[in-house]
């Protein structure tokens, strides 16, 4: 997340009749000058919740305060923050919307293989992603750019195992895509979420820490749901 999202957050905390929600993680991360933990020390409502729909509820109990969700995250919690502001619509609930920084891991992924200061053998992709989006997008830069590729769990066993696979593709000079969380993991992905993503979101150029500006690597929300933008509004 960079850092001028952070800081854009922590403005909007200045704003009169204006609760913050957020994931717990988003809390210490660093802006310009202050993080989201300092600010609320200080003062200001901003509030963890454990899912965007916790958001709306507040929305709900407080008519007469905007409820902006800091929406950060990649494909795997992109659904549920998609749903929070489909339902919301369909609520006619006016007083929420997001701040929205939402990544897309394979576009970064490409762009990493590109620049030529970065010398990539090969990837462990994530496999909570996957779980979403599938096999393919990953399958297309191993095969694209013949990268060793294993999309991996999180438990030890499933660390272990996918870097040995990725050792042993590399010493072989095998590349491509092997898939060795598929008990999560099926080929095509969640559809139902996919089709959920296409149609809040659309595809944008993303600011990443470290990375800075990355094409088509963030989502942004279409013209049909913009009113849940805060930037927007």
């Amino acid at each position: 997340t960079s850092q001028g999202y952070i800081d854009t957050a922590i403005e909007l905390t200045n704003r009169k009749n204006i609760i913050i929600t957020t994931f717990g993680d988003l809390m210490k991360v660093p802006g310009k000058d202050s993080t989201l933990n300092k600010e609320k020390a200080l003062g200001k409502d901003i509030r963890v919740v454990y899912s965007p729909l916790d958001s709306i509820k507040i929305a709900e109990e407080n008519s007469e305060k905007e409820i902006v969700f800091l929406s950060i995250g990649f494909e795997t919690t992109a659904p549920i923050i998609a749903l929070s502001i489909k339902i919301a619509k369909e609520k006619g609930i006016k007083n929420y919307s997001v701040l929205n920084s939402l990544k897309t891991m394979p576009e970064a992924m490409e762009y990493l293989v590109l620049n030529p200061d970065v010398k990539i053998d090969g990837f462990l992709c994530p496999g909570n992603v996957a779980t979403i989006i599938g096999e393919k997008p990953f399958a297309d830069i191993a095969n694209k750019y013949k990268i060793p590729m294993v999309i991996s769990g999180f438990e030890v066993n499933d660390i272990l195992a996918s870097i040995y696979m990725l050792i042993e593709m590399k010493e072989k000079n095998e590349y491509g895509l092997v898939n060795l969380y598929s008990r999560l993991v099926k080929k095509e992905g969640n559809k139902e979420a996919k089709k959920l993503l296409s149609s809040i979101f659309d595809l944008t150029e993303s600011t990443w820490r470290g990375l800075g500006k990355v094409n088509n690597a963030g989502l942004k929300i279409n013209n049909e749901y913009r009113n849940f933008d805060v930037l927007y509004k």
